[in-house]
Parts: C-alpha cells; sequence; structure tokens
C-alpha cells in the first residue's frame, strides 16, 4: 500500500474530480466508512455517547456526515464545531437537526463551559478537527478545544479518541506535533495512509491505524517508492512450506 504526501493527496482528488468523482463524492463516500469505521471500533453503537468535534473544510464535513449514519444506527451524538455556516456546512447541519442532534458552536462557547460538559458526558470523541490541513502550531479556539480533550482523556483514560484522517497537531508530512496535538485511541485515515503517521513524533499520537477506502481510483495512486507492508502484500513473496 502506498504511503503519500498532502501533495500527492491532492492530487489523486484532483486527478478523480476530472474523472467524474467529485469532493462531495469522496466526502460523503468519507463520512459513511468513518461512521463504520467508529462503529465497528466500539463494538456496539447502540445507545452510545458520541461527540463529534467538526472543524472547517472537509475534516469537519467528514463528521458532520458521519454524525448523521451514527444517529440513524442508534448512537447518541452531539456536535461541537468551530465552522463557519455556508451553504453545504448550513446543509449538513440541518439534517443533524432533522434528526434532533444537539448541535453547539464554539463562537457561542465563549468561556469553553459548554464543551467541558459534552466532554464529560461523551464516552467516544470523534475528532474532525483539522486533520491533514495542519502544517502550524495550533493557536486561538482551536488551542482551547484540543488542550480541554487532552485534559477529559487524563482524567477519563476510558473516554475513546477516534480522529479523521491524521490526529489534530499531527503534521502529516512531518510526523510533527503541536504541545495541543491530541493522541488518539485509533485513527481513521481516508485513501492512503500519510507519511506523517509513521514519523515520530506524530506516529504516537495515531493509535490504532485503520486506512479507508474513500472511492479514489486505483489508477490515481502516485508511482511513489513509499510503500506500507501488509500482509496482503507480503503474502505473494512468502514461498511454500
Amino acid at each position: 500500500m502506498k504511503i503519500v504526501n498532502i501533495e500527492q493527496m491532492r492530487q489523486m482528488e484532483n486527478t478523480s474530480a476530472s474523472m467524474g468523482i467529485s469532493s462531495d463524492d469522496l466526502m460523503r463516500n468519507a463520512g459513511l466508512v468513518l461512521a463504520e469505521e467508529t462503529a465497528d471500533f466500539i463494538g456496539d453503537i447502540g445507545g452510545m455517547t458520541v461527540l463529534i468535534l467538526a472543524g472547517t473544510g472537509n475534516n469537519g464535513g467528514d463528521g458532520l456526515i458521519a454524525a448523521a449514519h451514527l444517529s440513524d444506527w442508534g448512537a447518541k451524538v452531539a456536535v461541537y464545531t468551530t465552522t463557519n455556516v455556508n451553504n453545504d456546512s448550513g446543509n449538513r447541519l440541518n439534517r443533524l437537526r432533522d434528526r434532533d442532534i444537539e448541535i453547539h458552536h464554539a463562537s457561542d462557547d465563549k468561556d469553553f463551559l459548554k464543551l467541558e460538559q459534552l466532554l464529560k458526558r461523551n464516552r467516544i470523541v470523534i475528532d474532525a478537527l483539522l486533520g491533514t490541513g495542519n502544517n502550524r502550531p495550533i493557536e486561538g479556539i482551536m488551542a482551547e478545544i484540543t488542550s480541554r480533550v487532552a485534559e477529559e482523556k487524563r482524567r477519563r483514560s476510558y473516554m475513546k479518541i477516534v480522529s479523521v484522517d491524521m490526529p489534530s497537531g499531527v503534521n502529516a508530512d512531518t510526523g510533527e506535533t503541536d504541545i495541543s496535538s491530541i493522541s488518539s485511541d485509533v485513527t481513521i485515515t481516508l485513501g492512503l495512509p500519510k507519511i506523517g503517521l509513521f514519523k515520530f513524533p506524530g506516529a504516537a499520537f495515531a493509535g490504532e491505524l485503520r486506512v479507508s477506502d474513500i472511492g479514489i481510483p486505483s489508477s490515481v495512486i502516485p508511482d511513489t517508492n513509499i510503500e506500507l507492508l501488509t500482509p496482503q502484500s507480503i503474502k505473494p513473496t512468502l514461498p511454500s512450506r
């Protein structure tokens, strides 16, 4: 399995779009596989309390789509979002409201008391804040959120954190981390694994790594010489006993 950097991943997505697979198609697929992998990781999603931390861009969109699926499957879902509402995110949030999913905006939570309350009463936290979009120190609202997630994780080690694509604060190309980086129990990386998931210190923040297909054609995968060895790739090279 190929391991890619951010520029290669973006090129794959752009080429997929030129072949008729839009970014919306990829996001819908990503939201579904995120929900499926989270449910598989938990084991029994029915009645489970899940908090989704949704940032801006595609990572947050993946989280909002997963929220709808998890709610449909019986989870008790709440959303805490940093996004500025546009037509796309507004439509996704409206679909969540139709399901009576609790939605809170960071901009309305000046002292972050609501976030702290949500963290205390949810068993699963889905980190859909930054993903591969982080290449600078975490600051401001984002740093406040990630530091509170880390603090609650220290208090309740049984609270599980699921990160989308990359743990927030880990650089997807270099593996560099931030003082506010989220340490995850499982990272669901989309399309192909990113180099930063295998470089320390970032690798220590990823937890269990799951790679999920989101519908990018194999023909657009770059011919990189960086690969992840898997049982499937090694098996043909082993001689028979």
